[in-house]
C-alpha cells in the first residue's frame, strides 16, 4: 500500500525495455517481428532495474518517516515494541468509513495512518489518526467507540478496546475532541494484559501529539 507507485512506474520502464527488446528485426516486407525474450535477457533487465526499485523504496521510506504519526517510532523503537523485526515505517492517507446496519447510517472521514509491518510472520503496527479537519463538519465523531458497551475513560477521552487471542489481534481506539485515534497490532502477545500494555504505551505518545 505503500510506495505502489513509484514500484509501478519502475516496473513499467523493465517492460519498457522488454518491449524494446522484443521488438528486434524485420523480415523483407518490413513488417516487425516480435520474440519472447530470452530468460537472460530477462535476468538482465531485472538487474538493472533492482537498484531503482531499492533506491525508490529508500526515498520512500525517507518521506515515510517524517510524516506523522510515523514519526512516533522508528523501525528499532516498533521493532522492540512488538519484539520482531519490523519494517521501516510506511505513511498513507486514507479514507475510512463507518456503517450502522441498525439505523442504515454510514459515515466516512479521512485518516493519517502509518504502518511498521514484518511481511514474513505478520508482526504488524498500525496507526490512524484522524482530526477534526478530518471530518466533514468540522468536529470529531467518535465512530467505532459506542457501538458496544465497552467504553472506558482513558487519554482524556473515551476508548474502547477489543482483544481476539486466537489471532493475537488487539486494537485500542480512543476518541477524544482533538482527535480519533486506533492502535492496532496484529500477531503481537497473546497474553491480553500485555498487548493492551503495549496499545496502552502507544496511545499515550499519540494523545501527546495531539
Amino acid at each position: 500500500m505503500f510506495g505502489k507507485l513509484t514500484l509501478n512506474q519502475t516496473i513499467g520502464f523493465a517492460l519498457l525495455m522488454l518491449i524494446g527488446l522484443s521488438a528486434c528485426g524485420v523480415n523483407d516486407d518490413d513488417t516487425e517481428l516480435t520474440r519472447q525474450p530470452t530468460q537472460e535477457e530477462l535476468e538482465a533487465v531485472g538487474e538493472e532495474a533492482q537498484p531503482i526499485i531499492e533506491d525508490e523504496l529508500a526515498k520512500e521510506d525517507a518521506r515515510s518517516a517524517i510524516r506523522f504519526p510515523c514519526t512516533l517510532y522508528d523501525k528499532k523503537a516498533a521493532s522492540a515494541l512488538l519484539s520482531a523485526e519490523l519494517e521501516a515505517p510506511a505513511f498513507a492517507h486514507e479514507i475510512r468509513s463507518s456503517n450502522n446496519i441498525d439505523t442504515g447510517t454510514s459515515y466516512s472521514w479521512q485518516s493519517e495512518a502509518c504502518s511498521w509491518s514484518n511481511w514474513g510472520d505478520g508482526a504488524s503496527l498500525y496507526i490512524w489518526v484522524s482530526r477534526p479537519d478530518d471530518f466533514e463538519d468540522g468536529r470529531v465523531l467518535c465512530h467505532g467507540i459506542y457501538d458496544e458497551d465497552t467504553t472506558e475513560a482513558l487519554f482524556g477521552g473515551d476508548s474502547k478496546w477489543v482483544f481476539l487471542k486466537s489471532f493475537a489481534w488487539a486494537k485500542l481506539l480512543v476518541c477524544r475532541d482533538d482527535g480519533l485515534f486506533f492502535v492496532e497490532i496484529h500477531d503481537g502477545p497473546a497474553d491480553e494484559a500485555a498487548a493492551k500494555g503495549i496499545a496502552m504505551e502507544i496511545a499515550d505518545r499519540v494523545a501527546a501529539a495531539l
